[in-house]
């Protein structure tokens, strides 16, 4: 955790900074826990415990920002999420779950609301992936897989070869869950972050010689 960019100096710069979700277990990453069963796209059904992966709509703006708001000191404000929503080369998600409590309201109906985010920017074929992020009591159910491994096939379907992000190098959880992807460290910018200061890493998920984009999975993400 700790402070991180301003929001303003992030929409300009759009890496993926900040995946705090950690642990896993060898349950493999189709059984995201017992508290929940993944729906794909919109036309899922949600009920108690299911969660749904979705593109995020600007009707999400003020769940997502008071997500950030509580968990990070320079969280992205609503007028960030919608600037940042309204860009054709960004494509953002959210985990939302029908759940007995809910800490924001939600206006699709009451008990539904967002517990991760996640987005990708298209910069020139390449995709960065930023601004992932999941409510600190949904950690360690699959919520932060479900929605890399959502983003990830998305941006194949758009075209994307190559994925990039910036993980600070003390967050091992994140790193491992990177690692699992396919993700593989290519560079290191020193001292990048502050509060308290410390390296990032560049990690790249690359196209493979025969056109595969690989997914590693050997014990298993449960994140």
């Amino acid at each position: 955790s700790g402070v991180y960019e301003s929001a303003e100096s992030r929409i300009d710069r759009g890496a993926g900074r900040r995946l705090l979700s950690n642990g896993k277990n060898s349950a493999g990453i189709g059984a995201y826990a017992h508290l929940f069963a993944v729906v794909p796209g919109r036309e899922g059904t949600k009920g108690k415990g299911i969660m749904l992966i979705r593109r995020m709509e600007e009707r999400d703006v003020r769940q997502a920002a008071a997500l950030e708001a509580a968990h990070f000191s320079d969280p992205w404000t609503e007028n960030a999420f919608l600037e940042t929503l309204r860009l054709d080369y960004a494509h953002y998600y959210v985990a939302e779950a029908e759940m007995e409590e809910q800490s924001v309201p939600s206006e699709e109906g009451k008990g539904c609301h967002v517990i991760g985010i996640c987005g990708l920017r298209d910069i020139a074929g390449e995709g960065e992936i930023t601004n992932v992020s999941v409510d600190i009591r949904y950690r360690r159910k699959g919520v932060a897989a479900a929605m890399l491994k959502r983003v990830l096939e998305d941006g194949a379907k758009l075209g994307i070869e190559a994925f990039t992000l910036e993980v600070r190098r003390g967050n091992l959880p994140a790193v491992r869950l990177y690692e699992k992807f396919g993700f593989a460290q290519e560079g290191v910018r020193r001292d990048f972050y502050e509060n308290p200061r410390e390296d990032a890493l560049i990690m790249w998920k690359r196209q493979e010689s025969d056109g595969t984009i690989t997914t590693v999975f050997a014990n298993g993400v449960h994140v």
